[in-house]
């Protein structure tokens, strides 16, 4: 079985329908040249995917590394390696001294800031009226950034993580609760369907206006890179959607 620090203990407290989501990503993006269907494991208990875990996280780690030198080495690259490969193409600076869930966090928390940004201001104030937010009794400053989307107030700091700590206090949503956001919207983008997470139907229908802004940014970056490439087309959901799992199980 193949064992990652930053995956293996977490799957092991994953159900069924936390990782199948993952699994399709793997089995449809992934289809021209993913073993996972193909693997013993897979034909003996699919769809019962906490059965053969080290085989999803293989896969996983195959696709993070390069395919060329996967063949000399046998293997793919640790979850860190794909998970800071992953912030790399959305730009965002991180270090040795974060975290795996540091990084995830600073991922899920770019997605939401480049999606509110691109929203009109009258999604702005729809998701914050959902939201149940008094709009008239936010300050100027905090009216400036959720509801006109201007950033400038934040210069120096990191925008992305603020922006988030920003929207969680004014909306009370948990981070958790943001990560649900995005992995459902990114689930719709790739897969054409949302995330069936039970106790979660009502937040994600109050926010469906998330499903454009979002689906334009991961529709984008999951342009077809290099053959031998990292394949983000099935990384990035990937790690959006463990992202989402690791808040959930925290």
């Amino acid at each position: 079985m193949a064992y990652d620090a930053d995956l293996t203990d977490l799957f092991k407290k994953c159900t069924n329908e936390d990782l199948n989501t993952i699994v399709e990503y793997i089995t449809q993006k992934g289809s021209l040249t993913e073993s996972l269907t193909t693997s013993e494991e897979y034909k003996q208990h699919a769809p019962n995917h906490t059965e053969y875990i080290g085989k999803i996280i293989d896969e996983i780690q195959r696709f993070g590394g390069d395919a060329i030198a996967n063949m000399f080495r046998g293997k793919g690259v640790k979850y860190r390696e794909i998970t800071e490969d992953v912030a790399k193409h959305f730009k965002i600076k991180y270090n040795d001294n974060m975290s795996t869930s540091e990084i995830e966090q600073d991922i899920i928390a770019t997605v939401i800031k480049q999606a509110w940004e691109k929203m009109k201001e009258d999604d702005r104030i729809a998701i914050l009226r959902d939201a149940n937010v008094d709009i008239n009794s936010l300050d100027e400053e905090t009216k400036k950034i959720l509801i006109k989307g201007d950033f400038s107030l934040l210069k120096g700091v990191v925008l992305s993580t603020v922006f988030m700590q920003i929207l969680i206090k004014v909306t009370g949503f948990k981070a958790y609760q943001i990560s649900v956001i995005v992995a459902n919207m990114v689930a719709k983008a790739v897969l054409g369907r949302g995330l069936a997470l039970a106790g979660n139907a009502a937040l994600v229908r109050s926010l469906a206006v998330f499903t454009g802004p979002i689906g334009w940014i991961i529709t984008g970056l999951l342009t077809a890179p290099l053959i031998t490439g990292p394949a983000y087309r099935v990384t990035i959901p990937c790690v959006l959607h463990i992202a989402m799992l690791r808040e959930k199980y925290s």
